[in-house]
């Protein structure tokens, strides 16, 4: 089995943490705090929740890659 070079995200994406060590997975959402990240909001309900000693938080599905049409 051979090893892939990791592929780099294009200038302007978003940084994926710990990409070059899993260099076979591809994701197209992940979670922030900022409903603006990456390349924006996807169509997936935001998630309130609650946290100890301080006020309601909440957290957005953003897209890694560029929407298809």
């Amino acid at each position: 089995m051979a090893m892939l070079p990791c592929l780099r995200s294009p200038p302007g994406s978003c940084n994926i943490y710990s990409n070059s060590l899993t260099p076979h997975i591809h994701p197209l959402f992940g979670v922030s705090f900022d409903p603006r990240a990456c390349r924006g909001e996807a169509p997936f309900a935001p998630v309130r929740y609650s946290r100890w000693l301080a006020s309601p938080g909440t957290l957005y599905v953003v897209r890694f890659v560029p929407p298809t049409r």
